[in-house]
């Protein structure tokens, strides 16, 4: 094995791979942006100022309005990590191989820390997937008045289901880490679950003002298993 990198050292290879010229580093916030919901738009703008994911993307000018250029920028980026990750490990002399010893641990960790029989993951999912159906289903939006809400709803609806099956995994993952890891996995759990909460929170209160404009049952039901949900997420990840 080599030796570890530095953070400078690090960095420069960082800079390499995305191409996107000298990296102010000193003003982000590290990993900022695991716990946030994405939508940049809304950001506060200070907050924006310290993000390193938003300053990349903004770097790359994507058009997140064309579909067809969000993919396209996705796949470039799973593809520039991939290569970073490879450049890193060849610099420290950290061979990437698995092997069957290596699958057996992996294989048995996946089990320990998989959250997807997890009371709070099912009620997740399935408020989840009635959102999503309900979305596909609603009236056309002829009326300004809840518009906002139905694109909040949109966007939230999804984050509450990833963010929950994070902070669960990493919550399970924290019991069986190394020592020096447990306080991470930790505070990731705390981190993501936060997120999951105001999401859930933001989905109910979206629900709540379109059903004064939709005449539809579900809108209720689907109001009442969000409030439910964040005490789930309160009670098994934020107590």
């Amino acid at each position: 094995m080599g030796k570890r990198l530095s953070r400078k050292e690090r960095r420069k290879i960082v800079e390499e791979s995305l191409g996107i010229g000298e990296i102010p580093w000193d003003k982000f916030t590290s990993g900022v942006y695991n716990y946030c919901d994405r939508w940049c738009e809304k950001c506060d703008p200070d907050k924006k100022e310290r993000c390193f994911l938003f300053y990349s993307e903004e770097k790359e000018e994507t058009d997140y309005n064309d579909s067809n250029a969000a993919l396209n920028h996705m796949g470039k980026s799973f593809s520039k990590t991939h290569d970073l990750i490879e450049k890193i490990a060849e610099a420290e002399g950290l061979n990437l191989e698995i092997t069957k010893s290596d699958e057996k641990e992996f294989e048995k960790f996946e089990r320990l820390t998989n959250p997807s029989k997890e009371l709070l993951y099912l009620s997740a999912k399935e408020i989840t997937d009635s959102a999503a159906k309900w979305l596909l289903e609603v009236p056309s939006l002829d009326f300004a008045d809840y518009q906002e809400s139905y694109d909040e709803l949109f966007w939230h609806h999804s984050l509450v289901l990833t963010k929950v099956y994070r902070s669960l995994f990493s919550k399970k993952e924290a019991d069986v880490e190394k020592e020096d890891m447990k306080n991470f996995s930790l505070e990731d759990s705390k981190n993501s679950a936060w997120v999951a909460l105001r999401s859930a929170k933001i989905c109910k209160n979206s629900l709540e003002l379109m059903d004064r404009f939709v005449r539809d049952a579900r809108i209720k039901e689907m109001a009442a298993k969000y409030d439910e949900l964040t005490r789930l997420i309160e009670e098994t990840l934020l107590s």
